[in-house]
Protein backbone atom coordinates (compact mmCIF):
# COMPACT_ATOMS: atom_id res chain seq x y z
CA UNK A 1 0.00 0.00 0.00
CA UNK A 2 1.22 3.43 -0.81
CA UNK A 3 1.83 5.89 2.00
CA UNK A 4 -0.62 8.31 0.41
CA UNK A 5 -2.86 6.33 0.73
CA UNK A 6 -2.19 4.77 4.47
CA UNK A 7 -2.22 8.61 5.36
CA UNK A 8 -5.42 9.18 3.67
CA UNK A 9 -6.66 5.97 5.87
CA UNK A 10 -5.18 7.42 8.90
CA UNK A 11 -7.16 10.84 8.42
CA UNK A 12 -10.50 9.07 8.26
CA UNK A 13 -9.97 7.83 11.88
CA UNK A 14 -12.64 8.50 13.87
CA UNK A 15 -9.87 9.27 16.32
CA UNK A 16 -7.86 11.43 15.02
CA UNK A 17 -10.80 13.20 13.41
CA UNK A 18 -11.92 14.20 17.14
CA UNK A 19 -8.22 14.96 18.33
CA UNK A 20 -6.14 15.50 15.59
CA UNK A 21 -1.99 15.59 15.38
CA UNK A 22 -0.98 18.70 17.29
CA UNK A 23 2.15 19.38 15.14
CA UNK A 24 5.10 22.54 17.02
CA UNK A 25 7.60 23.94 15.06
CA UNK A 26 9.84 26.10 17.17
CA UNK A 27 11.86 28.96 15.20
CA UNK A 28 9.78 28.99 12.41
CA UNK A 29 10.16 32.54 11.23
CA UNK A 30 11.25 31.37 7.64
CA UNK A 31 8.65 28.48 7.05
CA UNK A 32 6.86 25.12 8.49
CA UNK A 33 8.26 22.51 8.20
CA UNK A 34 7.84 20.94 5.04
CA UNK A 35 7.88 17.36 6.05
CA UNK A 36 4.78 17.84 7.50
CA UNK A 37 2.76 18.63 4.27
CA UNK A 38 1.66 15.29 3.55
CA UNK A 39 -0.74 15.34 6.89
CA UNK A 40 -1.07 19.16 7.48
CA UNK A 41 -5.12 18.74 6.25
CA UNK A 42 -6.21 16.74 9.41
CA UNK A 43 -3.27 18.55 11.57
CA UNK A 44 -3.29 21.58 14.24
CA UNK A 45 0.22 23.10 13.69
CA UNK A 46 1.34 25.64 16.40
CA UNK A 47 4.13 27.29 14.86
CA UNK A 48 6.67 29.91 17.64
CA UNK A 49 9.07 32.28 16.57
CA UNK A 50 10.19 34.82 19.37
CA UNK A 51 11.11 37.71 16.59
CA UNK A 52 8.09 39.53 15.29
CA UNK A 53 9.95 41.64 12.94
CA UNK A 54 8.77 38.94 10.24
CA UNK A 55 6.12 36.99 12.11
CA UNK A 56 3.02 37.80 14.11
CA UNK A 57 0.29 36.01 15.73
CA UNK A 58 -1.75 34.85 13.20
CA UNK A 59 -4.61 31.95 13.32
CA UNK A 60 -5.19 30.48 9.78
CA UNK A 61 -6.64 27.80 7.86
CA UNK A 62 -4.25 28.00 4.99
CA UNK A 63 -1.20 26.53 3.84
CA UNK A 64 -2.43 23.68 4.12
CA UNK A 65 -3.60 23.11 8.00
CA UNK A 66 -6.71 22.01 9.53
CA UNK A 67 -5.59 25.45 11.35
CA UNK A 68 -2.11 27.12 12.06
CA UNK A 69 -1.42 29.30 14.62
CA UNK A 70 1.58 31.34 14.95
CA UNK A 71 3.17 32.53 18.32
CA UNK A 72 5.49 35.48 18.82
CA UNK A 73 6.80 33.53 22.14
CA UNK A 74 10.21 31.99 22.85
CA UNK A 75 10.19 28.48 24.07
CA UNK A 76 11.85 27.21 26.73
CA UNK A 77 12.55 23.87 28.30
CA UNK A 78 12.95 25.10 32.19
CA UNK A 79 13.76 27.58 34.25
CA UNK A 80 17.31 27.66 34.18
CA UNK A 81 18.45 28.55 38.30
CA UNK A 82 14.91 29.88 38.75
CA UNK A 83 16.01 32.36 36.26
CA UNK A 84 12.37 33.46 34.44
CA UNK A 85 14.40 36.09 32.42
CA UNK A 86 16.37 34.99 29.30
CA UNK A 87 18.54 36.82 26.59
CA UNK A 88 17.45 37.10 23.38
CA UNK A 89 19.44 38.18 20.50
CA UNK A 90 17.88 40.17 18.15
CA UNK A 91 20.32 40.07 14.80
CA UNK A 92 20.62 41.72 11.44
CA UNK A 93 18.13 39.24 9.60
CA UNK A 94 15.11 38.46 11.77
CA UNK A 95 15.65 34.62 10.67
CA UNK A 96 19.19 34.19 12.84
CA UNK A 97 17.58 35.46 16.16
CA UNK A 98 18.20 33.46 18.66
CA UNK A 99 18.85 32.89 22.78
CA UNK A 100 21.83 31.62 21.72
CA UNK A 101 24.60 34.03 21.09
CA UNK A 102 25.96 34.31 17.63
CA UNK A 103 29.51 32.90 17.72
CA UNK A 104 30.91 36.23 15.63
CA UNK A 105 34.74 34.56 15.32
CA UNK A 106 33.58 31.42 13.96
CA UNK A 107 30.79 32.95 11.91
CA UNK A 108 33.51 35.26 10.04
CA UNK A 109 34.61 33.06 7.25
CA UNK A 110 31.11 32.96 5.87
CA UNK A 111 29.95 35.23 3.40
CA UNK A 112 26.62 35.28 5.55
CA UNK A 113 28.08 36.22 8.58
CA UNK A 114 26.29 39.66 8.61
CA UNK A 115 23.26 38.52 8.86
CA UNK A 116 24.19 37.33 12.65
CA UNK A 117 25.29 40.91 13.82
CA UNK A 118 23.76 41.52 17.13
CA UNK A 119 21.34 44.70 16.87
CA UNK A 120 20.01 44.14 20.19
CA UNK A 121 20.17 41.55 23.29
CA UNK A 122 16.86 41.99 25.17
CA UNK A 123 15.49 39.80 28.06
CA UNK A 124 12.80 38.07 27.68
Amino acid sequence: MKLKKIIKLISKREDIIASPPVLLDIGASIEINPIWKKIAFFSFCVAFDADNRDFEYTEETKLGYKKLIKVNKVVVDKLQDGIRQHPFFLTESPYCSSLLEPDAIALNDYQFSALFNVEKKNLI
